[in-house]
Order: C-alpha cells, then sequence, then structure tokens
C-alpha cells in the first residue's frame, strides 16, 4: 500500500485546499512557487481549462515540505510507490478515507460513506455558512460563475421575449 504517511497528509492537503483529487494528484515541483506561495495549476489539468492559482497557507507550505521529502527527486508532489516518474494512483486517497469510515464504524455505524469530492463540497458549504464571501469560495474551488450569471441572462431575455 501507498505510504500511510504521503496519503494522510495529501488529504490534509485536500481539506486545506478543496483542491479536486486529481489536481493534487497530477501536481507537479514546477508548478510550486515557495517564493510567492502560489501553486498555479496548469490549464490542461482544470475542469474549465483556465490556469488556476492555489494560494498557499503556512499549513500547506508545511504539507508540501513533507511530499519533498518523501518523492525522493520525483518530479509529483505525489509520487507513484513502484514508479516514482509517475503520479500515485487514481484512487490511492480514496482507500485513506475508505479506511477512516471503516475505523470509525469498527464497532457501530457513526458515520455514512463519502468520497474525496464530497470533502469540497462540505467544505464549500461551511464557508458559505460562515459567511464568507460567495465569490472568493467559488474563485477557490476554480467554479466560474460567469458561465452561469450569462446562462441566468440568456434565459430571463428569452422569457422576457416570450411574454
Amino acid at each position: 500500500m501507498q505510504s500511510d504517511f504521503a496519503l494522510r497528509k495529501a488529504v490534509k492537503f485536500i481539506l486545506l485546499t478543496l483542491v479536486r483529487k486529481g489536481e493534487l494528484i497530477h501536481a507537479t515541483w514546477d508548478e510550486v512557487d515557495f517564493k510567492n506561495k502560489v501553486w498555479t495549476i496548469p490549464a490542461e489539468r482544470m475542469k474549465a481549462k483556465r490556469a488556476h492559482n492555489v494560494y498557499l497557507s503556512e499549513q500547506v507550505l508545511d504539507l508540501i515540505v513533507a511530499f519533498q521529502i518523501y518523492s525522493e527527486g520525483s518530479p509529483y508532489l505525489l509520487p507513484g510507490r513502484t514508479n516514482r516518474g509517475k503520479p500515485i494512483a487514481n484512487s490511492s486517497i480514496n482507500r485513506v478515507i475508505d479506511h477512516c469510515i471503516k475505523y470509525i464504524n469498527r464497532e457501530k455505524p457513526l458515520i455514512d460513506d463519502f468520497t474525496v469530492h464530497d470533502l469540497r463540497r462540505t467544505g464549500s458549504t461551511l464557508l458559505h455558512e460562515m459567511g464568507f464571501n460567495s465569490d472568493w469560495i467559488e474563485k477557490s474551488l476554480a467554479h466560474e460563475q460567469q458561465a452561469c450569471e450569462l446562462y441566468i441572462t440568456r434565459l430571463s431575455t428569452k422569457l422576457k421575449d416570450e411574454r
């Protein structure tokens, strides 16, 4: 099994940044700017096909330093177990979540199953409930509201025209 150390750190990284699992799995060292404390995910790896900046807190930078030690010269923040020239398997982080759920529910069911992506949704919900600016949250999640707003404007115009 993949190093528990790196995988636990990967889950914590996702909790702190709310990035998509695939964005972290394929992250490379040349994308991280330590001086400016920013990780730029290239457009070709983003769902919206636009580069995305993830601003790195001190806690996240500490995790990245731990990844450096673990990666042993790999181009990936989270290299594969048998081939350091490739990223970890897509299912690796899922297994950490599955093991946690099984451990928590070992004596009696306490929590329902959830996925890595559910962490993003939950983080977004909690930040909204805490009153953080919705635009900041959506931008941090790399959600572009422009497309939604454009759709609503077009739909509104169409409905007015039909009246």
